[in-house]
């Protein structure tokens, strides 16, 4: 699954999916154990789409990785 949401993300850089693919990438990083490839991912998130509901998400989630 992280492969398909990492390869939306570099085939559509721009494209109307890549929020939700970058929460759901963070999502499978920590499943996988790869906190800090998590929260990185989620920052990324925040960072290019911080109006759109995935950041939201993303914040919370970040903020529950960093405690």
């Amino acid at each position: 699954a992280l492969q398909a949401f990492s390869a939306t993300v570099d085939r559509y850089p721009h494209g109307n999916k890549v929020a939700d693919a970058l929460l759901k990438a963070g999502k499978s990083l920590v499943a996988l154990g790869q906190k800090q490839q998590a929260i990185s991912t989620y920052e990324e998130l925040v960072r290019r789409f911080p109006d759109s509901a995935a950041a939201l998400a993303g914040e919370r989630l970040l903020a529950d990785l960093r405690r």
